[in-house]
């Protein structure tokens, strides 16, 4: 008796070191970032889309799993048979021009990372650059690419736009090299937090609720719906909002989905802001387990239809395996459904500067990759 006593005491003793390192490492790691101060919470608070201390989606959204699922997820995740690419993903960066006032581009960096320039400015959407994707370093390493990201090689940033806090759409590497040649970030409800422990200056970050707009210059950027959820640590999950974007200038439109499941809300957004010349929507890191919050690909087109876009650069692919399904699947199941619907996807090399004025990058040029 004594013995499985003693074992018991171990168990629970083991159990309580590992719970108070995992608490001191979140607490000390700056990459978890912070938590709203009580002015922010006080807003926060206030937002008729929080509610029982949690951001809520406008639609009915599941984030939970039985556990058999959770197992089974956990499972495919880290056992399923999936292929990355074994080639070096091609890449063309280069340094960037003077900007035209008049000139609309677009560079991806791979993932949900897209810089837009427009009425003289420039602005990025997700600057996620760093090589890991997770707090923990070599969990979720970027793919290969034949040329790292330079960061050296952006110019300075008018705006930078965040969708929401997961690692993948805000890397805290990337914004301390980013912020001091940044002008104002825009962030979701909450996330200034994260922000401000990583140095960015106050005065820089503005907040934004769904509905919420600002003009900057002759661009005025709407912070808008999206199906989703947040958190960087144990027990902040949907603590901070999500958001899409749309941003509008004096003669072009574009909408950033962010992350999001598949809603009414493109519709809606493709009504209220329309036409949109470029859509850029999730496609990738998907899974029936996790549908109501990643868009399948078919879903990546349908959204792309509701909104009624010109052009649609699939983003949140082509740079980290997130999910139980090959790199390339997604690409090749949007490009088919598209085909099928008439919707039209562009393909931009990573790295490479897209005049779409002119330019329709239509070549499938991960096909061609092993």
């Amino acid at each position: 008796m004594s013995l499985l006593i003693y074992l018991v005491h171990s168990i629970l003793g083991l159990t309580a070191i590992f719970v108070l390192i995992a608490v001191v490492f979140i607490n000390t790691s700056p990459q978890f970032g912070d938590s709203p101060n009580q002015t922010e919470l006080e807003r926060i608070k206030a937002s008729e889309n929080f509610k029982d201390g949690i951001f809520i989606n406008q639609i009915k959204t599941s984030l939970d799993m039985p556990p058999g699922k959770m197992m089974e997820a956990v499972q495919e995740i880290w056992f399923s048979d999936v292929n990355d690419p074994t080639d070096p993903i091609p890449t063309e960066f280069s340094p960037f021009p003077e900007i035209e006032d008049s000139g609309f581009f677009m560079t991806w960096y791979g993932h949900s990372a897209v810089m837009i320039e427009m009425d003289g400015k420039r602005v990025f959407f997700d600057p996620m650059l760093g090589e890991y994707s997770s707090p923990i370093p070599y969990a979720t390493k970027r793919y290969n690419y034949q040329q790292p990201i330079d960061l050296s090689l952006i110019p300075d940033l008018d705006v930078v736009v965040i969708s929401h806090d997961h690692y993948d759409h805000l890397d805290l590497s990337s914004i301390k090299r980013l912020h001091e040649r940044t002008k104002v970030f825009l962030v979701p409800l909450g996330v200034r937090a994260h922000l401000r422990r990583w140095g960015v200056p106050e005065e820089k970050i503005k907040e934004f609720d769904w509905g919420e707009s600002m003009n900057i210059g002759s661009l005025s950027f709407y912070c808008e719906t999206a199906r989703h959820f947040s958190g960087r640590g144990l027990t902040d999950r949907s603590t901070t909002l999500w958001a899409s974007w749309v941003m509008k200038g004096t003669n072009h439109t574009v909408y950033f989905s962010g992350y999001s499941g598949y809603g009414p809300h493109f519709k809606e957004i493709g009504k209220k802001y329309g036409p949109i010349d470029l859509a850029m929507m999730e496609c990738g890191q998907y899974n029936l387990l996790w549908h109501d919050i990643h868009m399948l690909p078919k879903e990546t087109v349908m959204g792309s239809a509701d909104l009624q876009a010109k052009k649609i650069l699939p983003i949140h692919w082509g740079a980290f395996n997130l999910a139980p399904h090959d790199w390339d699947e997604s690409p090749q199941l949007a490009s088919k459904y598209a085909e099928q619907s008439g919707v039209n996807l562009i393909w931009p090399v990573v790295g490479r500067r897209i005049d779409m004025k002119k330019d329709q990058p239509t070549k499938k040029w991960w096909q061609e990759i092993n």
